[in-house]
C-alpha cells in the first residue's frame, strides 16, 4: 500500500474514533450531568435536587423540572432553565444568557424565622465574631452576560395562611463586572421596582426602589391578622441606598400613605390626599434618622402630629435614640363638648440600650401657658394643659419599671349660675414588669382645696379633696373623697364624705352628709362608675333620707324672716344620678307629709302639710308636670283657709309656674289660674275665684267676730304683689241672685269701730250700726280694695230690719234720734246700707313675713 494511502487509512481511523468519541460523549452527557450535578448539591448541603436534561449541546442547554426537596412538598421547582454559550465562550469561561422560567419557591414563617419547607440548612459558625463582614467578590467565576427570571413567585406559609409573590428580574452586563439588574415584585397585582447597578471591579453597589400606588384595601388578609385592625388607602414606597468600598452609603426610604384611613377600635387615623402620613428612614454609618409626619387621629380625639422627628446611634456602648413631637388635641367628637382651645405640647423623649441589655428611657411633655377651654351646653371650662412625664429602666423588656405622673395645674368650671374650681389633680405610680410574674402596677389620684358656689341659687361648696388609690392585679382598692363644707343661702348645712372602693374597672361609693341645720338629718349615698362593655365611662348613683321626722325645726335658721316659725314633719327624699353613652341623667323625687308649721307670736299656724315633688334634671332644676303641695289649714290671724292644693312645676332655678291652685275659705272654695313666678320680677297679679263664700263667716274673718247669719257671696278678687306688700284691686263679691239672708253685728266689734264717726252723717253711721244688729237683706255686694296700708271694705245691703229700731225722727233737723227702747222707735220697711269701712289689714294677717323677701 502506497504510503499516501495508509496516511489517509490513519487519519480516516483517527477522525472515527473522534468521531466516536464525541457521538459518545454527546450522548453520554446528559446522563452525566444528571448523575454529578446532586452529587455537586449535597456536598453543599442542598439535598433531593433532581432535575431533567431536555437537550445539552455545543451552544445551548436546556434543562427542565427541576425540583429541591421532596417531590411531594418541594421547596423549589423550576419548569425550564436554557443556557446559551459557544465553546469558544466556555473556554473564556463565558455564558451569552440565562433564562430561567418558571420558578417556585415554598417557605414559611412562624413569627420568627423565615425557612425553606423541609430544608435544614448547615449551621455556619465564625469563630472570629469580630471579623469583618466579607467584602463583594470583584469578579464572578463565570462572565455572564444576560440573566432573566419569569414567571417566579413566592409561596409563602405564614402560621397555616398561603401568601403568594410573584416576582421578576432580569440582569445585563454593562461592563466588565458591571451589571444593571431590575427586579419587579407583584405583590396583589401591583408592581414595586427595585433597580440596582453593581460594579464589583470597582465595590459600589446603588440600589433605587418605587412603587406603584399601593391600594392597602388589597391587603386586608395580612392587616386582618391585627384584630380589629383595617386599613384603606394608597401606599407609595421609596428607597435609595448603596454599597462602596468605603462602606455603606446613605439609606433613603420613605412610605407615604394618603386618601385613605386606619380604623382599631377605638383608634380611628386619617390621611388626607394634601397631607399624606408619611414615614422617611435614612442611614448613615452609625446613625439612623426616623421621622414620621402628618400624623391625623379622628377618634377617639381628634389629634394632629405634625412629625416625630427621632435620631438613633449606634455605639460601642449600645444604642441610643432621641427625638421630639408636638401635639394638639382640637376636639372630642364622642363626647358633647366642643374644644375652643386644643390640648397641646412639645414632647421630648430618649432611650439607652446598652450592649447588656439594659434599658433606660424618658418621655415628658412642655405645654404652653394656655388653657384649655370646654364647652358643654351653657358650661365652660377652662383647664391648664397638663403636665405629664414617663421614665422607664430596667435589665430587659420582661423586667423593667415604669415611673408616671399627670398633673392639671387648674381646672375652673362656669355655667350661668354656678363655678366650680380645682387648684391641682395629679396621678402618679409606677409599673413592674418582672419576668414570670403578672405585671404590677400601682397609681394613686389625689386632689384637694376644691370648690364650688352659686348665685341662684346661692350655695358654696369648699375643701373638696379625694384620694383614689388603683392597683394591680389587686381586685379591690378604697379610697375617700369628702366635702369639708357645705352652705346654702349662706347658712352651713354640714360636711360630706364619700368611701371609694374598686373591683376591676368598676368604681363604688358609699357616703352620708349629716346636715347642721336640720338636727338628726342624714343624707345617704351610694352608687358605681366604670366603664362599659365599649369602653365607655358610665356612672350610677343614688342618694335620699328615708322618713326622717323633723320636730320643732326653728325656720329662722334659714331666714331671719322666718324667726319664731318652727315646723314639725316627715321628709322622704330619692334621687338619682347617671352617665351612659356620654348623656347625664338626674332626677329626685321630694315627700313630705304630716307637715305643720306654728308661730305663735303671729298667731299663724299652718297644718296637714303635704309635698309631693319630683325633679326631672336637677342640673337643669326641672320637675315633671303637675307636681302638688297641699295643706290642711292655715290660720292667719282672723283669717282661715283649708285643704289647699297647689299644682306647679318647676321650669328652671329662675321661672315657678303654678298650673292652678284652690283652698277651701269661709265655708265655700276659692280658685286661682295659672300664674308664672321669675326671678327679678317684684310685680304680680292674682285672679281669685270665689265660690259660695259664707257672707257671715267672711265678715267675721274680716274683723266682726261677733257676727252672725246667713247668706253666701261670689266673685273675684284681684290680689296684686308688688314689692312683696300684697294689694287688694277692686274685688268684687255678689250674693247669688233671689237668694237673700241675714246679719247680726253687735257694735262693739273692731269691724263696726271702722265706721267713721263725728261726721255729718252720724246719725246715719248709728242707724247703719243698730240696722246691722239684726238685718235681712235681699241682695248684698262687698268691695274690697287697699287703701294705704288699711284694707278699705265697701259693703252695700238691701233689705230690712227684722224690727223695730230705738230712733225716731228729729221733726227740726231730719236726723234720727235715739230712744230708750226699740218698742218706742221706728218701723223701716227698707234700708239701703252703703257702708265704708278701714281696717288695718296688718292686724287681719299677723304673720309677720314680708313677701318681698321671696318673690
Amino acid at each position: 500500500m502506497a504510503l499516501g494511502s495508509k496516511i489517509r487509512l490513519i487519519l480516516w481511523l483517527l477522525l472515527l474514533v473522534v468521531a466516536g468519541t464525541g457521538l459518545g460523549l454527546w450522548f453520554s452527557l446528559p446522563g452525566m450531568v444528571e448523575r454529578r450535578v446532586p452529587f455537586y448539591a449535597q456536598e453543599a448541603g442542598l439535598k433531593n435536587l433532581t432535575f431533567e436534561v431536555r437537550k445539552i449541546g455545543l451552544f445551548q442547554a436546556d434543562l427542565g423540572s427541576v425540583v429541591l426537596g421532596d417531590p411531594r412538598a418541594p421547596a423549589l421547582t423550576v419548569a425550564t432553565a436554557q443556557v446559551d454559550y459557544s465553546p469558544w465562550d466556555l473556554i473564556h469561561k463565558k455564558i451569552k444568557s440565562v433564562r430561567v422560567a418558571g420558578v417556585q419557591v415554598f417557605a414559611s414563617l412562624d413569627g420568627q424565622s423565615l425557612s425553606l419547607r423541609g430544608m435544614d440548612f448547615p449551621v455556619s459558625r465564625n469563630e472570629n465574631p469580630d471579623a469583618p463582614s466579607p467584602a463583594l467578590p470583584r469578579e464572578l467565576p463565570v462572565d455572564l452576560a444576560f440573566l432573566s427570571l419569569d414567571s417566579a413567585s413566592l409561596n409563602l406559609d405564614w402560621n397555616g395562611k398561603a401568601y403568594r409573590l410573584p416576582l421578576e428580574a432580569q440582569a445585563v452586563r454593562r461592563d466588565a463586572g458591571v451589571f444593571d439588574c431590575a427586579l419587579t415584585i407583584h405583590p396583589r397585582g401591583q408592581a414595586v421596582k427595585c433597580d440596582v447597578m453593581a460594579d464589583l471591579p470597582g465595590q459600589n453597589v446603588s440600589v433605587t426602589l418605587k412603587s406603584d400606588t399601593l391600594e392597602a384595601g388589597r391587603f386586608g388578609d395580612l392587616t386582618g391578622r391585627i384584630a380589629g385592625l383595617l386599613v384603606n388607602g394608597g401606599i407609595d414606597i421609596q428607597g435609595k441606598g448603596g454599597l462602596k468600598a468605603s462602606g455603606l452609603e446613605p439609606i433613603l426610604a420613605s412610605l407615604s400613605f394618603g386618601k385613605g384611613e386606619i380604623l382599631s377600635s377605638p383608634l380611628k387615623l386619617v390621611s388626607p390626599s394634601d397631607k399624606p402620613l408619611t414615614a422617611q428612614v435614612s442611614f448613615h454609618k452609625n446613625r439612623a434618622d426616623v421621622s414620621l409626619e402628618n400624623i391625623h387621629i379622628a377618634e377617639p380625639v381628634v389629634l394632629e402630629i405634625p412629625a416625630i422627628q427621632t435620631r438613633i446611634d449606634l455605639t460601642d456602648t449600645g444604642i441610643s435614640a432621641k427625638g421630639n413631637f408636638c401635639y394638639a388635641v382640637r376636639a372630642m367628637p364622642n363626647f358633647s363638648v366642643s374644644m375652643e382651645n386644643p390640648a397641646q405640647a412639645k414632647v421630648v423623649f430618649s432611650a439607652d440600650k446598652s450592649l447588656d441589655g439594659k434599658l433606660d428611657f424618658s418621655i415628658e411633655n412642655d405645654p404652653p401657658k394656655q388653657d384649655i377651654v370646654l364647652i358643654h351646653d351653657a358650661a365652660i371650662a377652662y383647664i391648664a394643659q397638663p403636665v405629664w412625664k414617663i421614665r422607664g429602666a430596667g435589665k430587659n423588656p420582661n423586667d423593667f419599671t415604669v415611673d408616671f405622673s399627670l398633673s392639671f395645674p387648674v381646672i375652673n368650671v362656669e355655667t350661668d349660675s354656678a363655678k366650680a374650681r380645682i387648684p391641682g389633680l395629679g396621678v402618679t405610680g409606677n409599673l413592674v414588669l418582672k419576668e414570670g410574674h403578672e405585671p404590677v402596677l400601682n397609681a394613686i389620684t389625689e386632689f384637694k382645696d376644691g370648690q364650688a358656689w352659686g348665685i341662684n341659687p346661692e350655695f358654696r361648696v369648699s375643701d373638696i379633696r379625694g384620694k383614689m388609690p388603683f392597683t394591680h392585679p389587686a381586685r379591690t382598692d378604697r379610697g375617700k373623697m369628702s366635702i369639708g363644707s357645705v352652705s346654702i343661702g349662706g347658712k352651713a348645712i354640714g360636711p360630706v364624705t364619700l368611701d371609694l372602693e374598686r373591683k376591676g374597672l368598676l368604681m363604688s361609693l358609699q357616703g352620708s352628709h349629716q346636715d347642721t341645720l336640720i338636727p338628726g338629718l342624714s343624707m345617704e349615698f351610694s352608687g358605681n362608675a366604670g366603664l362599659d362593655d365599649r369602653g365607655d365611662f358610665e356612672l350610677h348613683s343614688n342618694f335620699g333620707v328615708k322618713g326622717h321626722q323633723i320636730t320643732a325645726l326653728d325656720l329662722g335658721k334659714f331666714a331671719k324672716e322666718l324667726k319664731g316659725y318652727a315646723f314639725d314633719g316627715l321628709l322622704t327624699v330619692k334621687g338619682f344620678a347617671s352617665l351612659e353613652k356620654g348623656k347625664l341623667d338626674t332626677g329626685m323625687e321630694i315627700s313630705m307629709r304630716q307637715g305643720k308649721i306654728q308661730a305663735p307670736e303671729y298667731n299663724m299656724e299652718m297644718t296637714g302639710i303635704g309635698l309631693s315633688l319630683l325633679m326631672d334634671d336637677l342640673v337643669a332644676v326641672r320637675s315633671a308636670p303637675r307636681q302638688v303641695f297641699s295643706f290642711e289649714s292655715v290660720k292667719l290671724g282672723n283669717m282661715e283657709v283649708t285643704k289647699g292644693k297647689v299644682e306647679f312645676i318647676v321650669e328652671s332655678p329662675q321661672s315657678f309656674f303654678v298650673e292652678r291652685s284652690s283652698f277651701g275659705w269661709c265655708k265655700g272654695r276659692v280658685y286661682s289660674p295659672a300664674v308664672h313666678l321669675q326671678a327679678g320680677v317684684s310685680d304680680y297679679e292674682f285672679l281669685l275665684f270665689c265660690d259660695r263664700l259664707d257672707f257671715v263667716d267672711l265678715l267675721r274673718q274680716l274683723g266682726a267676730p261677733s257676727a252672725k247669719g246667713s247668706g253666701s257671696l261670689n266673685g273675684i278678687v284681684p290680689i296684686r304683689i308688688t314689692n312683696g306688700q300684697f294689694r287688694f284691686d277692686q274685688g268684687h263679691l255678689y250674693s247669688s241672685p233671689g237668694e237673700g239672708g241675714a246679719i247680726r253685728i253687735k257694735g262693739g266689734d273692731d269691724f263696726m269701730g271702722g265706721l267713721a264717726a263725728g261726721t255729718p252723717q252720724q246719725s246715719q253711721l248709728t242707724l247703719a250700726k243698730l240696722a246691722l244688729e239684726d238685718y235681712q237683706y235681699e241682695w248684698a255686694k262687698l268691695e274690697i280694695n287697699s287703701e294705704g296700708e288699711n284694707l278699705l271694705l265697701k259693703l252695700q245691703l238691701d233689705g230690712k230690719p227684722t224690727g223695730p229700731l230705738p230712733l225716731v225722727p228729729d221733726p227740726k233737723t231730719g236726723n234720727f234720734i235715739k230712744v230708750d227702747s226699740p218698742e218706742k222707735g221706728a218701723v223701716f220697711q227698707g234700708i239701703k246700707l252703703n257702708l265704708n269701712i278701714k281696717l288695718p289689714l296688718d292686724l287681719l294677717l299677723k304673720y309677720g313675713i314680708k313677701l318681698k323677701d321671696y318673690f
